[in-house]
Protein backbone atom coordinates (compact mmCIF):
# COMPACT_ATOMS: atom_id res chain seq x y z
CA UNK A 1 0.00 0.00 0.00
CA UNK A 2 1.41 3.39 -0.98
CA UNK A 3 1.71 6.37 1.33
CA UNK A 4 -1.06 8.15 -0.59
CA UNK A 5 -3.39 5.17 -0.22
CA UNK A 6 -2.66 4.94 3.52
CA UNK A 7 -3.40 8.63 3.98
CA UNK A 8 -6.70 8.31 2.13
CA UNK A 9 -7.62 5.25 4.18
CA UNK A 10 -6.97 7.25 7.35
CA UNK A 11 -9.04 10.13 5.93
CA UNK A 12 -11.92 7.73 5.31
CA UNK A 13 -11.61 6.38 8.87
CA UNK A 14 -11.54 9.93 10.23
CA UNK A 15 -14.67 10.84 8.29
CA UNK A 16 -16.46 7.84 9.74
CA UNK A 17 -15.20 8.51 13.28
CA UNK A 18 -17.92 9.81 15.57
CA UNK A 19 -15.66 10.71 18.51
CA UNK A 20 -14.35 13.97 17.04
CA UNK A 21 -16.60 16.99 16.73
CA UNK A 22 -18.13 17.64 13.33
CA UNK A 23 -16.01 20.54 12.12
CA UNK A 24 -12.76 19.15 13.54
CA UNK A 25 -13.45 15.76 11.99
CA UNK A 26 -14.06 17.30 8.56
CA UNK A 27 -10.92 19.44 8.72
CA UNK A 28 -8.80 16.44 9.76
CA UNK A 29 -10.27 14.39 6.92
CA UNK A 30 -9.56 17.19 4.41
CA UNK A 31 -5.98 17.53 5.63
CA UNK A 32 -5.31 13.79 5.28
CA UNK A 33 -6.95 13.66 1.84
CA UNK A 34 -4.93 16.67 0.66
CA UNK A 35 -1.70 15.07 1.90
CA UNK A 36 -2.66 11.89 0.05
CA UNK A 37 -3.06 13.83 -3.19
CA UNK A 38 0.25 15.59 -2.63
CA UNK A 39 1.98 12.27 -2.00
CA UNK A 40 0.52 10.72 -5.14
CA UNK A 41 1.56 13.69 -7.29
CA UNK A 42 5.11 13.55 -5.89
CA UNK A 43 5.29 9.80 -6.56
CA UNK A 44 4.02 10.29 -10.12
CA UNK A 45 6.64 12.95 -10.77
CA UNK A 46 9.37 10.67 -9.43
CA UNK A 47 8.22 7.95 -11.83
CA UNK A 48 8.27 10.50 -14.66
CA UNK A 49 11.87 11.42 -13.83
CA UNK A 50 11.39 14.61 -11.78
CA UNK A 51 13.00 14.13 -8.40
CA UNK A 52 15.75 15.35 -6.17
CA UNK A 53 14.30 18.77 -5.45
CA UNK A 54 11.58 20.15 -3.22
CA UNK A 55 9.09 21.98 -5.40
CA UNK A 56 6.06 23.91 -4.22
CA UNK A 57 2.93 21.89 -4.86
CA UNK A 58 1.60 24.29 -7.49
CA UNK A 59 4.93 23.91 -9.31
CA UNK A 60 4.60 20.14 -9.08
CA UNK A 61 1.15 20.42 -10.68
CA UNK A 62 2.59 22.55 -13.49
CA UNK A 63 5.31 19.95 -14.11
CA UNK A 64 2.77 17.15 -14.03
CA UNK A 65 0.57 18.99 -16.53
CA UNK A 66 3.43 18.99 -19.04
CA UNK A 67 4.85 15.52 -18.35
CA UNK A 68 1.84 13.34 -17.61
CA UNK A 69 -0.01 11.35 -20.25
CA UNK A 70 -2.91 13.26 -21.81
CA UNK A 71 -5.40 10.87 -20.23
CA UNK A 72 -4.55 12.20 -16.75
CA UNK A 73 -6.79 15.10 -15.81
CA UNK A 74 -4.38 17.33 -13.88
CA UNK A 75 -6.96 20.12 -13.62
CA UNK A 76 -9.18 17.78 -11.59
CA UNK A 77 -6.24 17.15 -9.26
CA UNK A 78 -5.64 20.89 -8.93
CA UNK A 79 -9.31 21.69 -8.30
CA UNK A 80 -9.66 18.98 -5.67
CA UNK A 81 -6.45 20.04 -3.94
CA UNK A 82 -7.65 23.67 -3.77
CA UNK A 83 -11.05 22.59 -2.40
CA UNK A 84 -9.42 20.42 0.27
CA UNK A 85 -6.97 23.20 1.14
CA UNK A 86 -9.85 25.62 1.59
CA UNK A 87 -11.52 23.25 4.05
CA UNK A 88 -8.36 22.92 6.14
CA UNK A 89 -8.28 26.65 6.90
CA UNK A 90 -10.65 28.24 9.36
CA UNK A 91 -12.86 30.97 7.88
CA UNK A 92 -14.87 32.66 10.61
CA UNK A 93 -17.35 34.12 8.14
CA UNK A 94 -18.14 30.84 6.37
CA UNK A 95 -20.01 27.73 7.34
CA UNK A 96 -17.88 24.56 7.52
CA UNK A 97 -18.44 22.03 4.74
CA UNK A 98 -21.09 19.40 5.14
CA UNK A 99 -20.22 15.75 5.67
CA UNK A 100 -21.70 15.02 2.23
CA UNK A 101 -19.41 17.57 0.58
CA UNK A 102 -16.41 16.12 2.37
CA UNK A 103 -17.47 12.62 1.32
CA UNK A 104 -17.58 13.79 -2.31
CA UNK A 105 -14.13 15.42 -2.12
CA UNK A 106 -12.67 12.35 -0.44
CA UNK A 107 -14.13 10.06 -3.10
CA UNK A 108 -12.73 12.35 -5.80
CA UNK A 109 -9.31 12.28 -4.11
CA UNK A 110 -9.42 8.46 -4.03
CA UNK A 111 -10.25 8.35 -7.75
CA UNK A 112 -7.50 10.83 -8.59
CA UNK A 113 -4.87 8.99 -6.54
CA UNK A 114 -5.78 5.78 -8.37
CA UNK A 115 -5.45 7.63 -11.70
CA UNK A 116 -2.10 9.13 -10.66
CA UNK A 117 -0.76 5.73 -9.63
CA UNK A 118 -1.93 4.23 -12.91
CA UNK A 119 -0.48 7.09 -14.96
CA UNK A 120 2.93 6.72 -13.38
CA UNK A 121 3.03 3.01 -14.21
CA UNK A 122 1.75 3.61 -17.76
CA UNK A 123 4.45 6.23 -18.44
CA UNK A 124 7.27 4.07 -17.05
Amino acid sequence: MTAASRLLRHARECLDLEVLGGELRLRACALLARQGLESAVAASLRELGVEGCKLAFRTQLACLRHLAPPTLRVRRVSYTWVALSHVTHYHGYEMPPTAEAMENWLTEAEVLVAMLQGAGHAAA
